[in-house]
């Protein structure tokens, strides 16, 4: 199950201030404003997305440093910081929040990498 609404929460959390491993942000929340069809919007490249995004850059897993962008991931506007080949390279604090999964088995909230941006999921 993918949880985009836990990775609101991260981001919100990030910006004020509670930044985690390889997370160093260097700018706090100030938006930028835009029009609606923000995250969670269906789009084909990442010039359909729009929307107020905070002003916030961290560095990232590869050295570089990256700031908030909107991005397409498999039709729908993601913001995004840093982009990613795995799980590893994702970075921050995770909300601590377990479920019991379909496949009965338990599962908690952890990185993964779709399509070059981090997510949140819970159950595979």
């Amino acid at each position: 199950m993918k949880t985009p609404q836990l990775l609101r929460l991260l981001v919100l959390a990030t910006i004020m201030g509670c930044g985690g491993p390889g997370g160093g942000a260097t700018s706090t929340a100030t938006s930028s404003e835009g029009t609606p069809g923000g995250s969670d919007a269906e789009c084909s490249t990442s010039n359909d997305c729009t929307g107020a995004l905070a002003d916030y850059c961290e560095s990232c897993a590869d050295g570089t440093t990256a700031c908030n962008h909107w991005s397409c991931v498999a039709g729908t506007c993601r913001a995004q910081v840093c982009s990613c080949t795995t799980a590893a390279d994702c970075h921050g604090i995770l909300p601590t929040y377990c479920m019991i999964c379909a496949d009965g088995q338990a599962g908690c909230v952890h990185w993964t990498c779709a399509d070059g941006a981090c997510e949140t999921e819970v159950c595979p």
